[in-house]
């Protein structure tokens, strides 16, 4: 009896909550760098950060359901849009 169906759907559901968990650290840290203003991040953050705020407003100053602000940034990341700001994407690219 093969497990391969289900190790692929398990992955899928791995894959889908891993997204939701960077698009979560990715909130938190582009929160984190709105309280340091003035001060200004790296140039590769600061591109990171413009893709982010294009999809969620800026700086939360009160609470507010975060589940649309999540699957907007979750999103990005399945599709790739944030990996390409990793310095990492060059080797990736390279290798395929």
């Amino acid at each position: 009896m093969s497990m391969a169906t289900f190790a692929a759907r398990k992955l899928g559901d791995i894959a889908s909550n891993t997204a939701n968990i960077l698009a979560i650290e990715l909130l938190a840290a582009a929160q984190g760098v709105d309280l340091r203003a003035p001060h200004r991040t790296s140039a590769p953050l600061a591109e990171v950060m413009e893709t982010i705020r294009a999809h969620v407003p800026p700086h939360y100053d009160l609470d507010h359901y975060f589940a649309p602000d999540i699957a907007a940034i979750a999103s990005l990341v399945q599709e790739g849009v944030i990996a390409k700001h990793s310095p990492f994407a060059f080797a990736s690219e390279a290798g395929a």
